[in-house]
């Protein structure tokens, strides 16, 4: 009931890793055991799977060099269909799923029956053709002839615009929160109360926030991409994770 009264759930995971990391010295803390043990399970996961990435000699007990596209995903393939969806092999996905609201889990699988009913009935009329026997990542990839890419479905442009609009009425409907916590990170405002309950203070997020950004600038600009376009690029994944993660 606490998970569906919250507005971004997934936060909670990122707060709760704060604060342990802060609280995990404490031998008192009731939640010590259990955070440590997350954190190696955790972390073993995803060094496995660093080392299947990695390594051509590393055991592939995640069987991610076979059958898996994109990031992680594990097609369920049924020949000669349109059928598109598959599993991912990424662990922290299903964590993240347990602190999903049952709106946005049903959300999920309104939306991805549409989508695959409305590819499925458009190849029937004749578009797409050749769609059924496309690859997964084709199917959604593909730059043409898809549901995803072409009339008259075009599903890109939708989740494009959807991800754009969500990132914008956010960062309106939190404008105010976003303009105070600018003015304490600058010292510009000075209120102790409003800090007392966060994790991090608000000077490091933005300090972390823009670092991070002038970085990934300087790292695409380092391979040859423009200035301009390491900066448009770097922009697009924040609203495109930014939004992602809430979805």
């Amino acid at each position: 009931m606490d998970v569906e009264m919250l507005p971004y759930p997934h936060v909670t995971v990122a707060y709760s890793t704060i604060m342990g990391v802060r609280e995990v010295k404490n031998s008192k803390w009731t939640g010590r055991i259990a955070f440590i043990l997350g954190f190696l399970v955790g972390l073993g996961l995803e060094l496995i799977r660093a080392g299947i990435l990695f390594f051509p000699w590393f055991p592939d007990v995640y069987s991610w060099r076979s059958n898996t596209r994109g990031p992680g995903t594990h097609w369920i393939t049924f020949p000669g269909t349109t059928w598109y969806y598959g599993l991912t092999k990424l662990s922290p996905v299903y964590a993240l799923l347990i602190l999903a609201p049952l709106r946005s889990l049903f959300s999920i699988v309104f939306w991805g029956i549409i989508y695959e009913v409305a590819s499925a009935v458009a190849a029937v009329l004749g578009y797409y053709t050749g769609y059924a026997d496309m690859g997964f990542c084709g199917k959604s990839w593909c730059g043409s002839n898809t549901p995803f890419a072409d009339p008259p479905l075009a599903f890109g442009s939708i989740i494009a615009g959807v991800m754009l609009g969500a990132f914008v009425m956010t960062i309106f409907h939190e404008r105010n929160h976003i303009i105070i916590t600018l003015k304490m990170a600058f010292g510009v405002v000075k209120d102790p109360k409003i800090e007392a309950e966060e994790p991090l203070s608000y000077r490091s997020a933005w300090i972390m926030l823009f670092a991070s950004f002038i970085l990934l600038v300087i790292l695409f600009a380092s391979t040859g991409m423009s200035i301009w376009a390491s900066f448009v690029i770097t922009l697009t994944g924040v609203v495109v994770w930014f939004t992602t993660s809430q979805l």
